[in-house]
C-alpha cells in the first residue's frame, strides 16, 4: 500500500448529499495508470457474450472469463477457485466449469467491484463502501481501496459505529489512513464498555472442564489489552490464551507462577482475535472459586489507546509507562491491604509515621524484603521509587531482579553493609541495557539507629520522566 493518500488530482470522488444520511459516493479510476491493466482486459468484452457465473448468496453475477483471470492473479478471495473449477468440470464432464461460488463477500459489493473492474467508476453508499474496501483489499486492488478509505474518512460521522468501526479500523491500517486511525481508534476507546456488552460473551460451547473459561466475540476483533477481576475469596495461578479459530490458541500470558486475585490486566501484540481463554492451573482451595464463575461484567477485552512496543526477538512488552501494581502475596503480612482504584496501598501500624498513612516497609535484619511483580514480563532498563522522605530519616538497599520463578535473583544494586550510604527521598536504579523482568526485589540493609524499618512511599517501574 501507498503511504501516500490520493488527492483530487489523482482521484475525481464527487460526494452528493441529500440528506444526513444519503451520501453518494463516486470514484473515478480511469485516468489512473494503475488502472491500465484493467483497461487492456476491458477493451474486447463489450463485444463479447459473457461466459462464467459467479455465485454470491445464491445471487447470480455473469461476466467473463478473463475477470476469472484477472482475479486468480490476484489470488486470496479466490485463492481456491481454480481448484474448484478441476473438480467441477470432472463432476460435470466437460473441459471446463463456468460457475463459482464466491465467499467472503457480499452481493452488493461484489456488484460495486464488477462495475470497477468493468468501467473503472464505482459509485456507492458509505455504508456499502466499507464492505467494498473489505472486498477490494482480499483481493489486492489496492488503488481502490486507498480512495475508499480517503472518501470514507471525509463522511466518517455517517458511517462509524459500533458495528462498523472494526472493519472501518481494518481499512484504515491497510491504508495508513491517519485521520481514519485515529477516528476509529478515539470511538472505540470512548466506547468500549458498549462494544463489550454487546459482542463479547461466555462461550457456552465449553462448560464441561470447570478449570476453563472461554469468552468468544460475534467475529474477529482488533484488541491488545485485557482486564479482568478476580472474586477476593481465592488466589489462583492462570494462564490466558487468545485464538481466531478455536484450534489454534497463543499464550498471551503467562501467569502460572504468581498467585492472582483482584483485578488483572496486561497488554499483548495488537491482532484480530475471536476467542479469549484462561486456563486455571492451581488454586488455593478446591472448595472455593471456579474460574467459570468469573463474571461477564468484570471482563473485559479491548483495543487500548496506548502505544505499544514489543521486542522483535523475545516478543516482550517494552512499557513506557508505570505498570507496576501489586506487592507479591508472600510479602503481604507486613502490611494492612486497602485497594483504592486498582492499586494496593499498604499502612503500617507503626505510630511513627502518621504523617504518610500508606506506605510500603519491612524490618531490616529480618531476612525479608519488599517484592512487586509485573502483571506481565517485560523488558525493563530501570525503576524508581521514593523511599521515606518526611523527616531527616535515610537508608541504604539493594535491588534485584528476575523473570522466572525458578531463576536466581540477580542483582542490579548491591548496598554495602560495612559503609552506610545515606539515602532518602527518590532513588532511579538503571539496569544498563533492557533485561527480562517480572519480579523485582528491595532489600533495606541500613536504617537510622532506633528505627529499623525500611520505608518506600512511591514505586514505579519502569522509571517515569516527572517526578511532582
Amino acid at each position: 500500500m501507498s503511504n501516500k493518500r490520493p488527492n483530487s488530482g489523482e482521484i475525481n470522488a464527487l460526494h452528493k448529499k441529500c440528506n444526513a444520511n444519503d451520501i453518494k459516493i463516486i470514484i473515478d479510476h480511469n485516468l489512473l495508470d494503475e488502472f491500465k491493466e484493467m483497461k487492456e482486459i476491458n477493451k474486447d468484452l463489450s463485444r463479447k457474450p459473457p461466459d462464467i457465473k459467479f455465485i454470491v448468496d445464491n445471487k447470480e453475477f455473469a461476466s467473463h472469463s478473463e475477470i476469472l483471470n484477472l482475479f486468480s492473479s490476484k489470488r486470496q478471495l479466490v485463492k481456491d477457485l481454480i481448484e474448484k473449477d478441476k473438480k467441477l468440470a470432472q463432476k460435470q464432464n466437460c473441459e471446463k466449469a463456468n460457475i463459482f461460488q464466491m465467499s467472503g463477500t457480499t452481493p452488493q459489493a461484489f456488484e460495486y467491484l464488477l462495475d470497477y473492474i468493468y468501467t473503472g467508476v464505482v459509485k456507492f453508499e458509505p455504508k456499502n463502501g466499507i464492505e467494498l474496501a473489505l472486498t477490494a483489499y482480499k483481493l489486492k486492488f489496492n488503488s481502490l481501496v486507498d480512495s475508499i478509505a480517503f472518501e470514507l474518512q471525509k463522511c466518517v460521522d455517517n458511517c462509524l459505529n459500533i458495528e462498523t468501526v472494526d472493519d472501518l479500523y481494518h481499512i484504515s491500517k491497510c491504508t495508513r489512513n491517519k485521520p481514519l486511525m485515529e477516528d476509529c481508534v478515539q470511538f472505540m476507546d470512548s466506547n468500549a464498555l458498549q462494544m463489550k456488552e454487546l459482542f463479547l460473551k461466555k462461550d457456552i460451547q465449553e462448560t464441561d472442564d470447570k478449570s476453563v473459561l472461554t469468552f468468544a466475540f460475534d467475529r474477529s476483533r482488533y484488541n491488545n489489552y485485557i482486564h479482568f477481576r478476580l472474586p477476593e475469596i481465592n488466589e489462583i495461578c492462570f494462564n490466558v490464551y487468545i485464538s481466531n479459530d478455536r484450534n489454534n490458541w497463543t499464550l498471551v500470558l503467562q501467569n502460572e507462577e504468581i498467585w492472582s486475585k483482584s483485578w488483572n490486566w496486561f497488554y499483548f501484540k495488537e491482532q484480530r482475535l475471536k476467542y479469549i481463554r484462561i486456563v486455571c492451573i492451581e488454586k488455593e482451595s478446591d472448595n472455593q472459586f471456579e474460574i467459570q464463575d468469573l463474571r461477564e461484567e468484570f471482563f473485559l477485552c479491548k483495543r487500548a489507546n496506548v502505544e505499544l512496543n514489543f521486542d522483535s526477538e523475545t516478543k516482550y512488552l517494552i512499557p513506557k509507562h508505570d505498570i507496576i501494581r501489586y506487592p507479591l502475596p508472600e510479602t503481604k503480612h507486613y502490611f494492612d491491604e486497602k485497594q483504592t482504584n486498582g492499586f494496593t496501598y499498604c499502612m503500617s501500624e507503626a505510630p511513627k509515621r502518621e504523617k504518610e498513612r500508606f506506605y510500603y516497609y519491612h524490618i531490616v535484619g529480618d531476612g525479608k524484603s519488599l517484592e512487586f511483580y509485573l502483571p506481565q514480563t517485560c523488558l525493563i532498563d530501570s525503576i524508581r521509587f521514593r523511599l521515606w522522605d518526611l523527616d531527616d530519616r535515610t537508608y541504604d538497599f539493594k535491588v534485584q531482579i528476575k523473570h522466572n520463578e525458578e531463576d536466581d535473583w540477580h542483582t542490579i544494586k548491591d548496598g554495602n553493609s560495612d559503609v552506610f550510604r545515606r539515602r532518602k527521598s527518590w532513588q532511579t536504579i538503571q539496569f544498563g541495557r533492557l533485561r527480562i523482568v517480572r519480579w523485582i526485589r528491595i532489600t533495606g540493609i541500613k536504617s537510622p539507629p532506633n528505627d529499623s524499618e525500611f520505608a518506600i512511599i512511591h514505586f514505579e517501574c519502569p522509571k517515569q520522566t516527572n517526578i511532582s
